[in-house]
């Protein structure tokens, strides 16, 4: 795929399915569960405002069954009157599918999804020429004169072009007239040393590209991040995960402006004793092993790093106000007991066989009762928050947030619905509150 996408890439996201989820077509689930989403669309029974839901659960598998690429290539905004609110001028991205035996499904579902969001009054489709290459462009009367919507498909290869110009720069790139990804000798030579041979992801970042888009938006907010985030004077990073059996490995590689290089594990590579929570009927898991509240505060810090003052003290103060209405102290209550372990499996599976949906295992230390009234407490006050804007969202879209007698929270909104709960030394995090029962007594 990195052969397809052009050098000048700010971002770019590759995806290579495990073998064994690609076999998972012969079951036939996901196709199922994409026709009846457009066959219940159709017939009116999804709401309108539910949409959105039903898209991404009746898409997302099936990216995650085939190879794709997600590539950024150029992003333009402006500030709005609230100096945190920016209107995107310009947006180049494009989505590279690799369709295989599943080229017409993805084709009826591209249509389907390009026929939710636009009509015939507002829309229009044309034909393009494309020199050897033959498209098809989508434009609304709606939206702003980038947002162009352009796509092709070159034998069994689909390309996505959102933004005037950006099908053109792929295609040139696909022609072999322009420099691809590929060609970078850095990125080349990271990438092909990728760890695991079943399946794999790779998030490339060009930083210096990005830092100059959204330095000419917000200066030196983006400095400040990276900063924080140890990645100053970072040029461009990739991080690189696969699996070696049933474990996932991950590695980051940087390039710095000097020209120095560096590759670290992201991932535990040795099993600990803690893998003793990983059920035997998990078939994937992946072991990180950090400090988890100084990791949590960093991240905090680099979010608030990229508000503005005014907004940045505002979150602060509506945060301590939380904490005192509701009689508890996040850092001292919750991130301090936390471990250095999150672990993260697929068990138990996901009944239509979602791999994006795993359990999260968050290690902490100490006995029960302190951890679980803290997280009591910040479930509270975000259940409180939730409350205040559900009664003017429409019904499909207004989350609910949940407590059951047992003490496990869940979250709903539309089809999505995890749940959380402390047991002995983890919190849980699963896909849904019968995944969590499972897997706690799968412990016992």
């Amino acid at each position: 795929m990195e052969q397809l996408v052009p050098a000048e890439a700010v971002a770019a996201w590759f995806f290579e399915p495990e073998l064994r989820r690609g076999d998972m077509l012969r079951d036939g689930r996901v196709d199922q569960l994409a026709t009846w989403l457009m066959a219940l669309k159709m017939m009116g029974v999804v709401p309108r405002e539910g949409r959105i839901v039903a898209d991404v659960v009746g898409t997302v598998p099936l990216l995650a069954r085939r190879p794709h690429a997600v590539v950024l290539l150029d992003v333009a905004a402006r500030p709005l009157t609230d100096e945190d609110s920016y209107r995107v001028d310009d947006l180049q991205a494009a989505l590279l599918f690799d369709g295989g035996p599943l080229a017409e499904v993805f084709d009826r579902r591209l249509r389907d999804l390009l026929a939710s969001y636009t009509d015939s009054e507002q829309g229009r489709l044309e034909n393009l020429n494309l020199g050897n290459f033959r498209g098809h462009r989508l434009t609304d009367r709606r939206l702003p004169d980038w947002a162009v919507i352009e796509w092709c498909n070159i034998d069994s290869i689909y390309v996505v072009a959102v933004g005037r110009g950006t099908l053109g720069k792929v295609l040139t790139v696909i022609g072999r007239n322009g420099p691809s990804l590929a060609d970078d000798a850095w990125f080349a030579k990271n990438r092909s040393e990728q760890k695991g041979t079943d399946g794999g992801i790779t998030v490339y970042v060009n930083c210096t590209l990005a830092r100059k888009r959204l330095e000419s938006v917000i200066p030196d907010r983006p400095a400040r991040v990276l900063q924080i985030l140890h990645l100053e004077s970072t040029e461009k990073v990739l991080f690189r995960f696969g699996y070696q059996d049933r474990v996932l490995h991950g590695t980051m590689a940087t390039r710095d402006r000097d020209g120095r290089e560096d590759i670290r594990p992201l991932t535990e590579t040795r099993p600990p004793p803690e893998t003793a929570i990983i059920p035997d009927q998990a078939n994937r898991y992946v072991i990180f092993n950090y400090p988890l509240a100084e990791k949590f505060e960093q991240i905090r810090q680099a979010y608030l790093a990229g508000r503005s003052p005014d907004s940045r003290q505002a979150r602060e103060h509506a945060w301590d106000w939380l904490e005192e209405k509701f009689q508890f102290n996040l850092q001292n209550d919750l991130l301090d007991r936390l471990g250095e372990y999150l672990i993260i499996h697929d068990y138990p599976p996901h009944p239509l066989g979602l791999g994006v949906f795993r359990t999260i295992c968050i290690q902490y230390h100490g006995p029960r009762e302190p951890v679980a009234a803290a997280v009591d407490k910040l479930m509270s006050a975000w259940q409180w928050c939730l409350q205040v804007p559900a009664g003017t969202l429409p019904t499909g879209l207004s989350p609910q947030l949940k407590r059951d007698e047992q003490g496990l929270w869940y979250f709903q909104l539309g089809l999505v619905g995890p749940a959380m709960a402390v047991t002995d030394g983890w919190i849980v995090i699963s896909h849904s509150p019968q995944a969590v029962r499972d897997y706690a007594n799968i412990r016992k």
